[in-house]
């Protein structure tokens, strides 16, 4: 095998040793096995080279779409032709080195293959769940227990889905949205993809090669290709440039080459969950853990682990620099930020402090911070857990993913982690859980656990407490700043922001500065350090991207801020690849420097609500936002219906929102585009005839409209 560069080799090995790296099977990933008959697996010369003669036909190496294409049917009926696929390809007895491969921990695998060898492996690190590629539909993969087997076209001994043999029908599938295909350009971009083929000359492997990695300087990162082929100097430089490593050897030396550096016969999903962060460690260090852990561990991150240790990175100085002017444009806090101790302590912090103290040595299940959208509450949470994990961090604190699939399952593990000390749990907004969440907090004695978050004023009085009957609870409500608070942002904005204007001001004339602000933070930070009105920024802000393919995605990422979700980087991709003209995505991305971040939970959102809502209503056009709208419901086609059963709970807050006809009829309300919605709908009225989420939305609208006529057979 040819040695890796060091930098590519730590990129592979990192990747493997924590369970993120996707695999493609080609053909050479079977070579080596066996049929049930004991030879080896057919090739797809050989397949064709059997069915010509099988016709009577003379073979002179033709491909074998034509081959299929000239016999089946017409020489021999569609019944021989599918015994021969069984025959060959069911039942097979896969080679060491596949079940080598099997005993690693994978993101996901994807087979070219019509074969069984995979799914045959004995003794795999991981359970395996199916997908026929034809006609399954995506299921989001939230478990690192389980491994997703996709069989892109299709498998053997299911001749009734069909099959993909040519590249005609492997680009007809994709122009028609083959929905798992459509799921491997969101791996591409979120995991390591590691292609293992016979040859590069495979059709399909070297057009997807080109999907995933498509050209030089895209900003995905690498991706490996594991073939005998032997590359020119000149091809090698062509596929570097496009991210590509190359690694020439057969799957037995590829097998091999992971055994050295990982120096082990095997990873099981809880060794790589170790390697992900302190809550793998801790869950390993427990010893007996079940698949059900092992999925909601992914969803929990350590804090403080209760001894003295905190899991958070530290930033270096230049690091410092480049959080806090982030931060003070309107990126949401990130605990890195918040140990940093780059966020302003507002007045009132002191005040939420001791409550949280109090609450802590009661036996109150919750502790809620409500208060107005852009008026520190968060970040206000955030500092005094920080308090707590530093004064002398006796006590345990987790943060709870907000794409967590049972709010129970996660109590039910911290409690098994931590029978006899008490814990904290912070889970960001509360609205992100549902009618069950007083349910789920009194699965827990009381005393045991105290889950700490925030809500905006009007969930909390009108909704969210009042689900809370039984549970012992304690609120604060946060207020917006204050003029004693005036001293204290001034500090911070010296310290970390280049705002000429504002340092050349007198203390009098800065806390004019702030007086106009009517104690948004956000509105403040920007007016004065940019000198001008908040919406006239904005406004330029926007207008001055370079193109509208930025717009396009600031769009994407602006409606998932509204929604309060966030949005993943591969739906987002995909939304934005349906409508962008030239740029790339991670290049449009790049144009979002400072407008765009990820927060918590590893999701795109734009700076703050405020800042989308008036992009939206006021200056984006109303073509671009309905473009953006019906672009990232496109990207939700893939999945199973109803979608919000088929994906995360995050993926489905957004889906929801991007159907609430609240939304869609005030914002193009707003813009003078009363029938916009109508359009929006129409158009999906055939992928998801069976969501009734869909159509409830659809008919309350039209309703809504005084179209009664219309809305009756919708509702």
């Amino acid at each position: 095998m040819v040695e890796l560069k060091a930098e590519d080799e730590k990129v592979l090995i990192r990747a493997i040793e924590r369970g993120d790296a996707v695999l493609f099977l080609g053909a050479g990933a079977s070579a080596t096995s066996l049929s049930k008959a004991g030879n080896k697996i057919m090739q797809g010369w050989q397949l064709a080279a059997k069915l010509a003669e099988m016709g009577g036909l003379d073979y002179y190496d033709e491909s074998l779409p034509s081959v299929v294409t000239a016999v089946v049917g017409s020489r021999i009926s569609r019944e021989q032709f599918e015994a021969v696929l069984r025959e060959e390809f069911q039942h097979c007895e896969p080679s060491t080195e596949l079940n080598a491969l099997m005993k690693l921990t994978w993101a996901r695998l994807y087979t070219w293959n019509l074969d069984d060898t995979v799914t045959n492996c004995r003794h795999t690190a991981q359970r395996m769940k199916t997908f026929n590629g034809m006609i399954d539909p995506v299921v989001p993969d939230d478990n690192i227990a389980f491994l997703q087997v996709v069989h892109l076209h299709g498998e053997a001994w299911k001749p009734e889905h069909g099959y993909i043999f040519s590249e005609a029908e492997y680009s007809e599938a994709i122009s028609k949205g083959h929905p798992w295909y459509r799921q491997a350009i969101t791996d591409y971009v979120e995991k390591l993809p590691v292609f293992v083929g016979s040859k590069l000359k495979e059709p399909i492997l070297s057009l997807e090669l080109d999907r995933a990695r498509p050209r030089g300087n895209e900003g995905l990162g690498v991706a490996f290709l594991v073939t005998p082929d032997n590359f020119t100097p000149i091809q090698l430089a062509e596929l570097e440039a496009r991210g590509i490593v190359v690694i020439t050897g057969y799957l037995s030396d590829f097998v091999a080459f992971l055994r050295q550096k990982t120096n082990t016969g095997g990873i099981l999903p809880e060794s790589a969950l170790a390697s992900r962060g302190a809550m793998g460690k801790a869950l390993a260090q427990r010893g007996r853990v079940t698949a059900s852990d092992l999925g909601v561990a992914k969803h929990l991150r350590v804090i403080a682990d209760g001894q003295g240790s905190i899991s958070i990175h530290k930033l270096s100085d230049t690091e410092i620099k480049t959080a806090a002017r982030h931060f003070l444009e309107g990126k949401p806090p990130s605990w890195e930020v918040i140990f940093a101790g780059i966020p302003p302590r507002l007045n009132q912090t002191s005040s939420l402090i001791d409550q949280l103290e109090e609450s802590l040595q009661s036996d109150e299940r919750l502790f809620v911070a409500y208060g107005q959208s852009g008026s520190g509450k968060t970040t206000a949470v955030m500092q005094a857990l920080k308090q707590l994990a530093g004064d002398g961090g006796r006590i345990p604190i987790y943060e709870l993913g907000g794409n967590i699939p049972s709010l129970r399952s996660a109590i039910d593990l911290l409690a098994r982690l931590y029978p006899d000390e008490k814990i904290v749990v912070y889970f960001g907004e509360s609205f992100l859980f549902g009618d069950s969440f007083a349910e789920d907090l009194l699965s827990v004695d009381s005393g045991r656990m105290l889950f700490v978050g925030d809500a905006r004023t009007k969930e909390w009085k009108n909704h969210i407490r009042r689900r809370l009957e039984g549970v012992n609870y304690r609120s604060f409500e946060f207020q917006r700043f204050s003029p004693e608070d005036y001293e204290e942002l001034a500090n911070v904005i010296l310290s970390f922001v280049p705002a000429p204007r504002f340092h050349k001001m007198s203390p009098q004339d800065r806390v004019k500065e702030f007086d106009r602000s009517r104690s948004q933070l956000l509105i403040a930070m920007k007016e004065v350090t940019q000198s001008g009105k908040f919406r006239e920024i904005i406004a330029a802000e926007y207008n001055d991207l370079p193109d509208d393919d930025s717009r396009y995605l600031f769009l994407i990422c602006g409606i998932a801020t509204l929604a309060r979700s966030g949005i993943n980087s591969g739906l987002s991709k995909e939304a934005y690849d349906r409508i962008s003209r030239q740029k790339s995505f991670p290049s449009a991305l790049q144009e979002l420097d400072g407008i765009v971040f990820e927060d918590r939970n590893g999701r795109l959102v734009a700076r703050h609500e405020v800042y989308v809502r008036h992009v939206l209503e006021n200056v984006a056009t109303t073509e671009h936002l309905k473009s953006a709208i019906v672009s990232m419901l496109r990207s939700f086609t893939r999945f199973d219906v109803p979608v919000i059963k088929s994906v995360g709970r995050q993926d489905g807050i957004l889906f929801r929102f991007l159907l609430n006809n609240n939304f869609l009829k005030e914002i193009f309300r707003i813009k003078g585009a009363r029938n916009a919605p109508s359009d929006i709908y129409s158009q999906f009225e055939l992928e998801f005839q069976r969501d009734g989420h869909f159509w409830l939305q659809y008919g309350q609208y039209l309703s809504s409209m005084k179209r009664f006529d219309d809305a009756l057979p919708v509702l």
